[in-house]
């Protein structure tokens, strides 16, 4: 046996829901207050409200300064806790072990003093940040490219960094 729940109605039981939590859309809320109108119907016990989940700001190229710091912006907004993590050339890099970078409070990432030389170029490279809500999913920023300055970089300008689009399976070069 199956009933049918107009939208009206439908929306009628989220607005009373919804008026009834302290925190915004409870899970079990939703569920218990769909079963009571539609009596017992078949429902699914998944059924879930809508969670927003998204990024407030996304890492940007960046042009970095051997030896200073650098940030990464990065910033995810929900009513649920947000896990962010973040990723050097497709890898998720290991904060514990990289006593120079460190991810703060908002999710950006700092990186306390860059460095660069000739064979070794360990910050250089295309960062993503990846945001989780568990039992919900993941998110994944824009990528942006850190380039260290050299002598003869001029500010306004990137070296060459090659970006892999994993949407699209492109790659994309930032021109000299």
């Amino acid at each position: 046996k199956s009933e049918v729940i107009d939208l009206q109605q439908l929306g009628n039981i989220f607005s009373r829901c919804r008026e009834r939590t302290d925190t915004g859309l409870s899970n079990f809320c939703f569920y218990f207050w769909i079963r009571q109108a539609a009596g017992d119907a078949c429902l699914s016990s998944d059924i879930r409200g809508f969670t927003p989940f998204q990024f407030v700001v996304e890492p940007v190229d960046t042009l970095a300064v051997r030896g200073l710091p650098a940030v990464l912006n990065c910033s995810a907004a929900s009513d649920a806790p947000v896990r962010v993590e973040w990723k050097k050339d497709g890898t998720f890099l290991n904060l514990v072990a990289d006593d120079r970078k460190r991810q703060l409070a908002d999710g950006s990432l700092l990186i306390s003093a860059v460095v660069h030389s000739k064979h070794n170029k360990p910050d250089e490279g295309v960062y993503q940040c990846v945001a989780t809500i568990d039992n919900l999913g993941t998110i994944s920023s824009r990528t942006a490219c850190l380039t260290v300055a050299g002598m003869k970089t001029k500010p306004s300008r990137f070296r060459n960094c090659i970006k892999f689009d994993t949407q699209n399976s492109k790659l994309h070069q930032n021109q000299k």
